[in-house]
């Protein structure tokens, strides 16, 4: 080991925290070296009591350095007892320790002093260890108590919004810890969202559909939600130039061109098949008969097709060391994934950080009163009757200022202003789950009869003028 003359600046720090500061309990850190140096008839009552002390250690640091590389000139040294102090008592044990060290050469340790030295920095060492062992404790019981708060915050959400609730029905994003090579497999939760609750315990897939629409991050796991891959596959069963037998449904090997490259395996994945379908059509023409040889140079012809496989987002692995049901797409190990559980303390906590979707289901015309204030002006605006009428609202105008268009590709129904809407109608539509598309200039939703009859009756009252 190796050891040096400690900087004055540092063992002046040391004697005025010791000179100075008061420890966690109210004891005064001179008391400590009272205890420890008293024996040797150091006082420390006064400020000379201190600069003697001082200099002993110093000369004591001195002369075991010289002990270690020969005689050392140790520079001139006079203690500043009104030097800044070390701020904390871990950073006071670790000074002490150094200055112990750095003396622990030749007989120095045997010395009175230096052992008086260690039985200040072991007295020191023990008091931030208590310190360091409170504070851990305080933070334990803060965090404790914050995290019942949120518990009970939850609790008087669930109450408002889902009294008699007893199960959730909750989004988990996975993250895949898996390692292959080693046979491990495990996957751990980094995000929660509760989506709905339920008063029951089935693990029903419509109902687990139903909740992921609510969720940005799952929709595609929502309602009428499935993977399906659009490729390009053969119509026969064949065997090819190498001698390899080729099922029929098999994956064409002479389409690469149609493929999309940015895909891992060239082919994409979409949440429905009206989805699927226009990628397919929107794929450049291909000859999808192809004239080649088989393994016996015969010329055979080869007929391929244009297939779309659906693959179920709905898992169900209720056997030993299974998962249970669960909504997923993808590889299970990572992603979003739905499913119903009971009500934990944890869920309730995720309450309480706003990590839900509870009281955001889609309303009615008739339920917006109790939440949108400007449903009355609304009304006016449209000219729609009370709800508690049930006439026919008169036209605005002999021609419908707003287009309605019913997208059959994605089996949806668009609404196209002519101008921006008031901001109660933009906030009602989004209330109502209609969603902005940017590339159409429309507000779009999933074709219903409730959606299309809500379009037409926009498009019947709503005119530039009136806006």
């Amino acid at each position: 080991m190796s050891a040096y003359i400690l900087p004055t600046s540092e063992l002046d720090s040391i004697i005025s925290t010791a000179a100075q500061l008061i420890d966690h309990t109210g004891t005064p850190y001179a008391e400590v070296f009272r205890f420890a140096f008293g024996h040797l008839g150091y006082s420390l009552g006064c400020a000379t009591d201190w600069h003697s002390l001082a200099l002993s250690l110093y000369s004591m640091n001195a002369d075991a350095v010289s002990q270690r590389y020969g005689k050392t000139t140790a520079p001139d040294y006079t203690p500043a007892i009104s030097a800044e102090a070390i701020s904390t008592p871990a950073q006071f044990a670790s000074s002490i320790g150094a200055l112990a060290y750095n003396c622990a050469e030749g007989d120095v340790p045997t010395r009175p002093l230096y052992l008086a030295l260690i039985a200040a920095r072991d007295l020191i060492r023990e008091i931030t260890a208590e310190h360091t062992q409170q504070l851990a404790a305080q933070q334990r019981e803060a965090a404790r108590q914050a995290r019942q708060q949120r518990i009970q915050q939850g609790r008087e959400i669930l109450a408002q919004l889902a009294p008699g609730a007893e199960y959730f029905i909750v989004a988990n994003l996975q993250r895949d810890d898996s390692d292959t090579m080693t046979d491990y497999f495990h996957t751990t939760t980094i995000q929660t969202h509760v989506l709905a609750t339920s008063k029951h315990g089935k693990a029903l897939f419509a109902e687990m559909r139903k909740a992921a629409a609510r969720f940005e991050h799952t929709r595609h796991l929502g309602t009428g939600c499935d993977e399906y891959t659009p490729r390009i596959i053969a119509c026969q069963d064949y065997v090819d130039s190498s001698g390899h037998y080729v099922h029929k449904g098999s994956a064409s090997r002479w389409h690469s061109d149609v493929q999309d490259a940015n895909e891992p395996h060239g082919w994409p994945t979409f949440s429905t098949e009206a989805e699927a379908q226009a990628w397919i059509d929107s794929r450049p023409e291909h000859q999808l008969t192809i004239h080649t040889y088989d393994h016996k140079r015969e010329e055979i012809t080869i007929s391929h097709e244009w297939h779309i496989h659906r693959s179920s987002i709905e898992h169900r692995q209720k056997w030993s060391m299974g998962r249970g049901y669960f909504l997923a797409a993808g590889r299970t190990y990572s992603g979003w994934q739905v499913r119903k559980t009971m009500i934990s303390d944890d869920l309730l906590e995720a309450l309480a950080l706003g990590q839900h979707s509870l009281g955001q289901a889609k309303i009615t015309p008739q339920q917006i009163a109790t939440v949108r204030p400007e449903w009355d002006a609304m009304k006016e605006f449209l000219g729609l009757p009370p709800d508690t009428d049930t006439a026919t609202p008169a036209a605005a105008a002999a021609a419908p200022a707003v287009q309605i268009v019913h997208n059959t590709d994605k089996n949806g129904i668009e609404i196209h202003f002519p101008a921006k809407p008031p901001a109660f109608l933009l906030d009602s539509l989004k209330k109502l789950g209609w969603r902005w598309s940017r590339a159409a200039a429309c507000w779009y939703a999933k074709h219903t009869e409730a959606a299309a009859r809500f379009a037409q009756t926009i498009a019947e009252t709503y005119t530039p003028s009136a806006a």
